[in-house]
């Protein structure tokens, strides 16, 4: 497992709040049309804020989700967004497909809220966040679904399947 800095951990110890961040800049509060993710989901999302930050990339969470005052949108308002400073950002949502199991949500929206951060990074530093340990200068590692007993995220190496580590700051 990798220590502090080096985008996973299994050692970080950290307290999150959900209230901080540029949200006034948004408009007020509006319920969401989108379904809430469940605890596994927002623990991941809150692993990578932590993990993000520990690598001198900023991102936030942002729960529950605002609308912008100057562009209504014509799209459903999901659960919560997840922003990269400088970037972009992606809605995040329980209600994947029918069955979804509660580790597989988790890896859905953690995998969305990764690619976000690896696609904004392309114009400031390698893309390759975090970086695979076999495979440092080539690719960055993946997220895989965990299993019932543990529903957190798995970072795997996308060439061998090889499990790294788990996406947790606890």
């Amino acid at each position: 497992m990798g220590g502090h800095g080096d985008g996973y951990s299994s050692t970080l110890k950290t307290s999150f709040d959900t209230a901080a961040g540029p949200a006034v800049r948004h408009g007020p509060q509006a319920d969401p049309d989108e379904p809430p993710l469940r605890a596994p989901a927002v623990a991941a999302l809150e692993a990578l804020v932590v993990l993000a930050a520990a690598d001198r990339i900023a991102v936030e969470l942002e729960v529950p989700a605002t609308r912008d005052r100057d562009w209504p949108a014509p799209w459903p308002l999901p659960w919560g967004w997840f922003r990269v400073r400088g970037g972009g950002d992606v809605g995040v949502s329980g209600g994947g497909a029918d069955g979804e199991t509660a580790a597989e949500e988790a890896a859905r929206v953690a995998d969305a809220a990764h690619s976000e951060v690896v696609e904004s990074l392309w114009a400031h530093r390698p893309t390759n966040w975090p970086p695979c340990p076999d495979h440092p200068t080539t690719h960055p590692l993946q997220l895989a679904a965990g299993d019932d007993a543990d529903p957190r995220p798995l970072w795997t190496c996308p060439l061998t399947g090889e499990v790294v580590g788990v996406l947790d700051v606890s």
